[in-house]
């Protein structure tokens, strides 16, 4: 399936894990979740009083999984709407990370990948989970991720020339992206967050 794609890594996690108490990486697990959540309803909440509001997930447009250091989104299509959401919903996702809970580096592409989810279980409860997800996209998001030495997200090229400079220049506008120098490591080269 040809999606839009938006990779993000948690940076120093093994060294959070491994420094803190249990309880304490519990708490800002829960709370990453509910960043990437609050980021997938678009900011949107139910109130589930008392005292309690809840992102409301009935307003997600793009996918969502969790997988130990990695959070990644991704859409349905390549659409221009889809091309919105994904980028609405990544920086969204950013600025809460860098400002709650952990700082997190990142990259949206465009391109293929493939997504089976799998749960089985049997008599005794014993769960076999396999959520397949794999596919080109996903690789080059990972490598170009990995290649940043900060804690941001780019909109990589296969990504940005799927639509028009004016969309890019309405989400600039609309403070969802700036356009920025990223530093890479081991290079003195740097990319624009927009265009390669």
């Amino acid at each position: 399936m040809e999606c839009f794609l938006a990779y993000f890594d948690i940076l120093g996690f093994k060294e959070f894990v491994d420094n803190n108490n249990e309880e304490y990486v519990d708490k800002f697990i829960h709370n990453l979740f509910r960043d990437s959540q609050s980021a997938l309803s678009g900011d949107n909440y139910i109130d589930c009083s008392p005292y309690r509001y809840v992102p409301d997930l009935s307003k997600a447009s793009v996918h969502s999984i969790h997988i130990s250091d990695s959070i990644i989104f991704w859409t349905e299509d390549v659409s221009l709407e889809s091309f919105k959401n994904i980028v609405e919903c990544a920086s969204l996702f950013l600025k809460r990370s860098i400002y709650v809970t952990f700082p997190v580096r990142g990259c949206i592409v465009a391109g293929n990948i493939t997504f089976e989810p799998v749960l089985i279980k049997n008599q005794k409860g014993i769960t076999f989970h396999n959520s397949l997800l794999y596919g080109k996209a996903l690789i080059e998001a990972y490598l170009k991720a990995e290649l940043q030495d900060w804690a941001g997200c780019y909109i990589d090229k296969t990504a940005s020339s799927r639509v028009e400079d004016q969309i890019i220049s309405d989400l600039i506008y609309a403070n969802t992206v700036v356009y920025y120098p990223i530093p890479f490591k081991h290079s003195t080269k740097s990319m624009s967050m927009l265009y390669e």
